[in-house]
């Protein structure tokens, strides 16, 4: 089983959280516990239906009026549990990450993270699920032919204009990316060339 999370830069990304559902359709109760040990994703919550499981609950878990086991600074989430026959666990799987955060997160258009969900029986055998989840950044692209998804030249060409002539081109930005793009166009002078400086020419140089 694959589980795809998707986060978009400087924006709410329903995406980035994922409810995966464990279930025990054996005649004998499973005793085991999850894991995540890739530090892009977390088990942010987690729920269940077998009463068996409350041997595994600790002082310090609280159950929300959602049933769901939420994690706060006294708080840890249920990762161990007793499922009789025919019940199930929730877990709430979250992409994690501070988009600001250069290091972990690079300036790139998308970047790619993969992790797995770890689950460990009582017996000694695991059982591993497939996490993948996608950064996705902005992207401006520029044109002149006013045709989405073209990229234009990275030069500008003008031709040859009379002095005193002008010549104008029209500039299109197409946002190509998945994410809200919030951008401004600012002028940078081109820096002006500086006249060459006049040479003393001395006996010694001849």
């Amino acid at each position: 089983m694959l589980t795809k999370f998707q986060k978009l830069a400087g924006q709410l990304s329903p995406k980035d959280t994922k409810t995966v559902m464990l279930e025990n359709h054996t005649d004998a109760s499973l005793i085991f516990s999850v894991e995540i040990p890739e530090k892009w994703f977390e088990i942010v919550a987690s729920s269940c239906n077998s009463q068996s499981s409350n041997a595994f609950n600790d002082p310090k878990l609280l159950t929300s009026s959602k049933g769901f086991m939420r994690k706060t600074l006294q708080q840890t989430v249920q990762t161990s549990f007793n499922l009789v026959p025919r019940t199930h666990v929730e877990l709430k799987l979250q992409l994690k990450g501070d988009c600001k955060n250069l290091e972990e997160w690079p300036l790139l258009n998308k970047i790619r993270r993969e992790g797995r969900l770890i689950v460990t029986y009582a017996n000694g055998h695991s059982q591993q699920f497939d996490l993948v989840g996608e950064l996705y950044r902005p992207v401006l692209q520029l044109n002149t032919t006013g045709f989405e998804g073209q990229a234009g030249e990275d030069l500008i060409e003008f031709g040859t204009v009379h002095s005193k002539n002008k010549n104008s081109l029209a500039i299109y930005l197409t946002n190509v990316s998945l994410v809200k793009a919030k951008w401004s166009l600012k002028y940078v002078k081109f820096p002006s060339k500086k006249p060459f400086e006049p040479v003393l020419w001395t006996k010694m140089d001849h």
